[in-house]
C-alpha cells in the first residue's frame, strides 16, 4: 500500500528518546525502572497471564474478599472471566479508600465554561459526601443492583458524581453524549431499557446553551418503555418542561434530604460496572457492558505504567487517587484557553485528542509563551496522531521536555492496548509504539485470514489472548458481540483497524478496515448514517464513506440515489440531507460532502463496493481494482462524471481554476454609476459613524450561485446607483460640523472596494458566527479612518467548503437596517430574474426613501428636555486588562409562551382596574412586555452593587418606537433613543423567579412586571410626541452633531429586526438559511431577530435575542429567570 509504504518510511528515521527534563520534573521516579524492566514485565504477561495479573490486581485493588480463581473461559466460547469468587466495590476504590486517608486532598478540578470563573475545588471528603447523597436519591428511587441508569449530562463534576454513585449501589450506568440529538437519545434509552435518566436543565459549552432537558423531554415522547423518571440538575437555571412521559424531580432538592454516607455495595468481580455505546458496521449502536473488577484493573494499571502517574499529579483519573483536571470549554472564548488552564491548574499531564491539538496547532502555530513548567505528559487518544502534529506537540507545545505519547485504546480494550509507557519508551512520530501488558497483538492478511509474521508490514490487527479488562458482551445481544470480535478469526479478538509493524516492532494505526468513521474522536456507524438517510424519503439508495481530514481525522461524503432519480432543487435537497443529519444523530455527524448519483457500484449479490467509492474520491479513477464482480460495471464511469461535475461547484473540491474564476469579481469592469448627490438628515448624526455588518449563509457553495449573484449586484447598482455612492463631509453644512453628503465613487475607489468581492475562505467553516468579524471575511476594513470616505454598502462572498456566507456592510449613518433589509429584498429578486420589473423591485427614489431615517417630521408643541450624555460608542480593538470587561455576543431564545403568560396577566390587571370604566382600556402587547424584560433584565445585569445608602441609581432603557420612522406599519424601528425610570430592577416576586411564571400568580405579583411594561410605554409614547422634537431642537442649537451619541456606557440598546424577512430566495444562490449580526465589538447592545423564515402568519413568529455584553454582565444575565437561556444554533 503506498500508504503505508510512506509512513514506513517516515519511522525509519529513528526512535526519538525521553527528554533529559522529563526526570528533573518528575515527583519521585517513575514507577518502572527503565524500558527493560517493561520487556520483562510484558513477556510475563503473555507467557503467564495468571500470575501477572494475580499480582496486579492485588497491588492495585482494594478487595473485600479476594479471589481463588485468576481466570476462565476463552475467545472462541465467548465466556472469559476474571478474578472469580472476589468482590469488591468500583467507588470505595475510587472515592473513599482515598477520603478516609486524607479527606482534604484535592479530587476534582473543574475548570468552568467561562474563562474569568475560579476552577471548582472538590476534596475526597466532599466528593463521598456528594456521591452518598445521589446514591440515596437513587435508592430512593427505587434504583436496584443491576439496573440501568442512563446519565446524559456535559463535562461536569456531577456527570463524575453520578457514574460513582451508580458504582456505589450496584447500578450499571450507562453515559450518552451529550451532543447526541433526541432520537440517538431515545434509541439508546429504548434499547437499555432505562427506568432513570439523570439530565441538567441546560448544559454551557463555549459560551453557547445546550437545552438537554428538551433534549431528554423529546427523546421520551416516543419511548417505548415504561415511564422514566428524570432527576434534574439545576445549572443555568433556565425554566424547562416539566414532561407527561417522566416523573421529574430536581436534583439538588432530593440530595439535600439525604445523610452523607451510604455504606457501598459489595459486588462480584464480574458484576456489570457500566454499558457504553459504540456505533457497529451494522448500524445499531451496540452497548457494550464492562465488569466491575476487570475494567477498575485496566484503568489502575494503564494510568500506573503509561502515564505515570503518581500522587501529587494533575490528571483526570479518579481511580488511583489523583488530582484529576476536568476541562468543560477548553476552545473557549479561543485556543489559548488551553494554555491559560494548563499554566494555572499546574498541570502535569495533558490528555486529549488529535483534533484537538490540530486546533491549538492551527490556532498557535508558534506556540505561546505560557509557562508550563509542571507538564511533562502530552497525551493523545480517540484517533491516530498524525505526525506533524507529534512533532508540533513534542517541540512547540511541549519545548522538548514532554514526553508525547500517542495511544490506542478501544471501548472494548477498556484500557491502553497500544503506548509509549511515559519516562520510559523512546517514541516515533506517527506510531503508538509497543503493545501494553497483556496485550498480544497480531497483523492478519484479510484474504486469506493467515497471520502475517516479520517486520515492515500491514495487515489487520487482532489480538490472540484474553486480557482482563476486555468488554464481555453486547447488552442482550451476546450473539452479536461474538459474531462482531470474535467470528472472522476464530481464536482471535478483532479490531475492526488496519496497521503495520515496523523494522523495530513498533507499530502504527491505519484506521478502520469495517464501515466505521472516526471523527474527532467520535466512531460512527456509516450504516447508522444511511439508515437515516433513508428515512429522509427523497432517496432509493445511500452510501456512506469516510475521508481523510486535516481537522476532523476523518470526515463523511455522503452518495444518494434518489428515488425516481428525479430532482427539482439539487441545493436545497443537499440541505435537507444535511439538517436530516443533524436533527437525528447530530451536528458532529453532518456529511462534508453531499453527492447526488444515478446508481451505485454493487455486486450481484447487492453489496454496495464502497471501496471504489472511496478510490474514486481519493482521485485513484485508473487504479479501481477489480471490477468483475459488479452488477453493472458501467456504473463507475457515471458515478466519476457526476461526482466530477459536481464537485467541481463545491468549493470543498475547488480547483484553482474555480478559485481564479472567485476572485475575478474583485475587479471593476464597467464606469462608475452616476447619481445627485445629497445631504443625509440632521438626525442621521446622531448615529455612530460606524459600518454595521450583516451575514447570510447559504448552504452548498457553488459557481453558479456565486454567477447569479454577480450580475444581481450589477442590476442592482444599475437600478440604484445611489448604493454605490460615498458617504463624505457635506458641501453645503450651514455652518454645522460633521454633516455628511452622500455622493458617486469614483473609479479608483471602486476598484479599491468593489461592490461585490468573492474569496475562498474555508476557515469560516472552523470560526464561531459571532467571530465573523475579521478583517479577511469583511469588503471593508471594520475600521475606517473618519477622514476616509465611507462606501454605503458593499458585499463580500465568502465560499467555505459547505457554504457561501455573504458579508454585507453598510453605513449606519446613510442606510439603516431597514434600509437594507429592501435592498437585499431587491437584490435577491434580481438574482433570480436580472430583468425583475418595478411589480418586483422598488424604484430609486422609493428605494432611497425607505432605506434612510426619517424622524424629522415629528412635532410636538411642548419638547421636552433633553440630555445626552457623552459617551461616543466605542470601537477599541485592543483587548481589555479587566476579562470581565470584554464585550462578548451570546444568541438566545426568549420563551413566547412566557411573553404571551405576561401579557394575558397584565392585561387582565388592566381590565380589572379599567372595570366600569367608559374608556376603552389601553392594554398592553407583546412588544411592551418584550421591552420591559428586556430592559428589566439587561440593565440588572449591568447595574454595579451600591452601599445600601447610596441610592439606587437610575435604569435607562433604550427601547424601540414603532412610530419614529415614516416606514410600514410592521416595521419597529432600530433607531435608538433613551427612556429613564426610576423602579427597582431587583424587586421581583420570587414565585416569578423560581417558578417559571406559574399560572397561580396573583394580581399582587404580577403588579411590578405589568407597571413597568405601562410606565415604559407612557414614556415611550411621550417620545413619540414630543421628545424627538427636543432632540431636533437642541440639534438646532448646536454646532456640531459629533457630541450626540446616545449613553451606551450604562445601558442596552435594544434593536429589533423581527419583523423583516432576511430568509430571502436569491434564486440559484439558494435560500438564506441563516442571518447573523455579530456585533461582539460593541457592548450594550440586544438584537431581537426573527429565528426562522418569516413565513405567512407574523404575529406567530418566534424569535431570539442576541446580547452584546461585558463578560461580567452577560454572567449576570445568564443567571436571570425571566429569560429561556436556549442556543438558537
Amino acid at each position: 500500500m503506498t500508504a503505508f509504504n510512506d509512513v514506513r518510511q517516515d519511522n525509519d528515521v529513528g526512535r526519538i528518546p525521553v527528554p533529559t527534563s522529563y526526570q528533573l520534573k518528575h515527583p519521585s521516579v517513575p514507577h518502572l525502572k527503565d524500558h527493560d524492566e517493561y520487556s520483562l514485565l510484558y513477556q510475563k504477561s503473555i507467557e503467564h497471564p495468571r500470575e501477572f495479573w494475580s499480582e496486579m490486581a492485588t497491588a492495585s485493588l482494594k478487595w473485600e474478599i479476594f479471589f481463588d480463581q485468576v481466570h476462565h473461559g476463552t475467545f472462541e466460547t465467548g465466556d472469559h472471566g476474571w478474578f472469580i469468587g472476589g468482590k469488591l466495590n468500583a467507588c470505595y476504590n475510587c472515592v473513599d479508600r482515598h477520603a478516609f486517608t486524607d479527606p482534604d486532598r484535592l479530587a476534582i478540578l473543574y475548570e468552568r465554561d467561562m474563562p474569568d470563573s475560579q476552577p471548582q475545588q472538590i476534596t475526597y471528603g466532599q466528593l463521598l459526601i456528594d456521591v452518598s447523597r445521589l446514591s440515596w436519591v437513587l435508592k430512593d428511587m427505587g434504583v436496584q443492583k443491576g439496573d440501568i441508569v442512563s446519565i446524559y449530562m456535559p463535562n461536569i463534576p456531577e456527570a463524575v458524581i453520578a457514574m460513582l454513585s451508580c458504582a456505589r449501589i450496584g447500578a450499571v450506568h450507562s453515559v450518552v453524549f451529550a451532543g447526541f440529538s433526541a432520537p440517538s437519545l431515545r434509541g439508546r434509552l429504548n434499547d437499555a431499557c432505562s427506568r432513570v435518566i439523570l439530565t441538567v436543565d441546560e448544559g454551557v459549552r463555549g459560551g453557547k446553551i445546550i437545552p438537554m432537558k428538551r433534549v431528554v423531554e423529546d427523546a421520551l415522547a416516543d419511548y417505548e418503555g415504561d415511564k422514566v423518571q428524570c432527576l434534574v440538575l439545576r445549572k443555568t437555571g433556565s425554566p424547562v418542561p416539566w414532561c407527561q412521559r417522566s416523573k421529574d424531580i430536581w436534583w439538588h432538592e432530593e440530595c439535600g434530604k439525604w445523610p452523607g454516607y451510604y455504606e457501598p455495595v459489595s459486588m462480584r468481580s464480574e458484576d456489570p460496572l457500566f454499558m457504553l455505546y459504540t456505533s457497529g458496521s451494522t448500524g445499531k449502536p451496540k452497548g457494550l457492558m464492562h465488569t466491575t473488577a476487570g475494567y477498575l484493573l485496566g484503568c489502575a494499571v494503564s494510568g500506573k505504567y503509561v502515564l505515570d502517574l503518581h500522587l501529587s499529579d494533575t490528571m483526570f483519573c479518579a481511580g488511583d487517587g489523583l488530582q484529576p483536571w476536568c476541562s468543560k470549554g477548553p476552545s473557549f472564548p479561543d485556543y489559548d484557553r488551553f494554555w491559560q488552564v494548563l499554566e494555572r491548574c499546574k498541570a502535569t499531564h495533558f490528555y486529549t485528542a488529535p483534533t484537538s491539538l490540530r486546533m491549538i496547532k492551527k490556532s498557535r502555530p508558534d506556540g505561546s509563551t505560557t509557562h508550563l513548567g509542571r507538564l511533562r505528559v502530552v497525551a493523545s487518544i480517540g484517533e491516530p496522531l498524525a505526525p506533524s502534529v507529534w512533532q508540533w506537540c513534542y517541540e512547540v507545545l511541549g519545548n522538548r521536555e514532554v514526553h508525547v505519547l500517542d495511544t490506542y485504546f478501544q471501548t472494548e480494550t477498556g484500557c491502553h492496548a497500544f503506548s509509549p509507557l511515559a519516562g520510559i519508551t523512546p517514541t516515533k512520530a506517527g506510531t503508538v509504539s509497543l503493545p501494553f501488558f497483556g496485550f498480544r497483538p497480531a497483523l492478519i492478511d484479510a484474504d486469506s485470514g493467515n497471520e502475517i509474521v516479520g517486520d515492515n508490514i500491514n495487515g489487520l490487527l487482532v489480538f490472540k489472548q484474553p486480557w482482563p479488562s476486555i468488554a464481555r458482551t453486547v447488552w442482550r445481544d451476546h450473539a452479536r458481540y461474538m459474531n462482531t470480535y470474535f467470528e472472522s478469526y476464530q481464536g482471535k479478538f478483532t479490531t475492526g483497524d488496519g496497521a503495520c509493524r515496523d523494522r523495530d516492532g513498533y507499530y502504527q494505526i491505519m484506521g478502520r478496515v469495517d464501515d466505521v468513521v472516526n471523527i474527532s474522536g467520535h466512531r460512527l456507524s456509516t450504516a447508522e448514517i444511511e439508515s437515516t438517510l433513508l428515512d429522509h424519503g427523497s432517496f432509493a439508495e445511500v452510501a456512506v464513506v469516510g475521508i481523510p481530514d486535516e481537522m476532523t481525522g476523518q470526515a463523511l461524503v455522503v452518495f444518494l440515489c434518489l428515488k425516481n432519480n428525479v430532482v427539482t432543487d439539487q441545493v436545497n435537497l443537499k440541505s435537507s440531507a444535511r439538517q436530516h443529519v443533524e436533527k437525528s444523530i447530530g451536528r458532529f455527524a453532518v456529511p462534508k460532502q453531499v453527492l447526488l448519483v444515478s446508481d451505485l457500484p454493487k455486486t450481484r449479490s447487492g453489496k454496495i463496493m464502497r471501496r471504489i467509492l472511496r478510490k474514486i474520491l481519493d482521485g485513484e479513477k485508473g487504479n479501481l481494482g477489480d471490477t468483475s464482480t459488479l452488477l453493472r460495471p458501467c456504473v463507475v464511469s457515471d458515478i466519476i462524471g457526476e461526482v466530477t461535475v459536481q464537485t467541481t461547484t463545491e468549493s470543498c473540491a475547488m480547483t484553482p481554476d474555480d478559485k481564479s474564476s472567485l476572485s475575478a469579481s474583485t475587479s471593476l469592469t464597467h464606469s462608475p454609476y452616476p447619481f445627485s448627490p445629497y445631504n443625509l438628515s440632521f438626525l442621521d448624526h446622531i448615529l455612530p459613524p460606524c459600518h454595521i455588518f450583516m451575514f447570510l449563509s447559504f448552504n452548498n457553495a457553488s459557481i453558479e450561485g456565486i454567477d447569479a449573484l454577480r450580475t444581481g449586484v450589477t442590476r442592482l447598482c444599475e437600478k440604484f446607483p445611489f448604493l454605490t455612492g460615498l458617504a463624505v463631509p457635506s458641501s453645503q453644512s450651514a455652518g454645522k460640523e460633521g454633516v455628511l453628503e452622500v455622493q458617486p465613487a469614483s473609479s479608483n475607489f471602486l476598484e479599491r472596494y468593489p461592490m461585490l468581492q468573492v474569496a475562498h475562505s474555508p476557515g469560516m467553516d472552523e470560526v464561531s458566527r459571532d467571530d465573523f468579524i475579521q478583517q479577511q471575511y469583511l469588503p471593508i476594513p471594520f475600521l475606517i479612518p473618519p477622514t476616509e470616505p465611507m462606501p454605503l454598502v458593499r458585499f463580500k462572498a465568502n465560499v467555505t467548503r459547505t457554504m457561501i456566507i455573504l458579508s454585507v456592510a453598510y453605513f449606519h449613518r446613510a442606510l439603516d437596517s431597514t434600509g437594507v433589509s429592501v435592498v437585499l429584498k431587491t437584490l435577491s429578486e434580481l438574482c433570480k430574474n436580472q430583468d425583475a420589473t418595478s411589480t418586483n423591485v422598488l424604484t430609486n427614489s422609493e428605494a432611497e426613501e425607505s432605506s434612510r431615517q426619517h424622524l424629522t417630521k415629528f412635532k410636538a408643541s411642548q419638547p421636552l428636555p433633553f440630555n445626552w450624555t457623552l459617551v461616543p460608542l466605542s470601537f477599541d480593538t485592543t483587548p481589555a486588562a479587566d476579562p470581565s470587561r470584554i464585550p462578548i455576543s451570546r444568541h438566545f431564545s426568549l420563551n413566547p409562551q412566557k411573553v404571551t403568560f405576561l401579557k394575558d396577566a397584565c392585561n387582565g390587571i388592566i381590565k380589572s382596574l379599567a372595570h366600569g370604566d367608559s374608556k376603552k382600556p389601553n392594554l398592553v402587547t407583546s412588544n411592551d412586555i418584550i421591552t420591559a424584560l428586556v430592559g428589566l433584565c439587561g440593565n440588572k445585569a449591568r447595574l454595579e452593587v451600591v452601599p445600601e445608602s447610596v441610592q439606587s441609581p437610575k435604569v435607562i432603557i433604550p427601547a424601540n418606537v414603532r412610530k419614529q420612522c415614516q416606514l410600514p406599519a410592521n416595521y419597529m424601528g432600530n433607531a435608538l433613543v433613551a427612556v429613564e425610570s426610576d423602579y427597582d430592577t431587583f424587586l421581583l416576586p420570587e414565585e416569578m423567579v423560581l417558578q417559571s411564571f406559574p399560572a397561580s400568580l396573583d394580581q399582587k405579583q404580577l403588579g411590578h412586571p405589568c407597571s413597568i411594561a405601562i410606565s415604559l410605554r407612557k414614556e415611550i409614547s411621550d417620545l413619540t410626541e414630543g421628545y424627538l422634537q427636543g432632540i431636533l431642537r437642541t440639534i438646532s442649537d448646536s454646532n456640531s452633531f459629533s457630541s450626540f451619541f446616545p449613553a451606551y456606557g450604562s445601558s442596552i440598546i435594544v434593536s429589533s429586526l423581527r419583523w423583516m424577512d432576511f430568509y430571502l430566495d436569491f434564486g440559484a444562490l439558494g435560500k438564506v438559511q441563516r442571518y447573523d449580526i455579530p456585533e461582539n465589538k460593541v457592548k450594550g447592545v440586544c438584537w431581537v431577530l426573527p429565528a426562522r423564515d418569516l413565513g405567512g402568519d407574523i404575529n406567530s413568529q418566534p424569535f431570539e435575542l442576541r446580547f452584546v455584553l461585558e463578560r461580567a454582565a452577560m454572567e449576570r444575565l445568564q443567571e436571570d429567570n425571566l429569560f429561556q437561556w436556549v442556543l438558537t444554533d
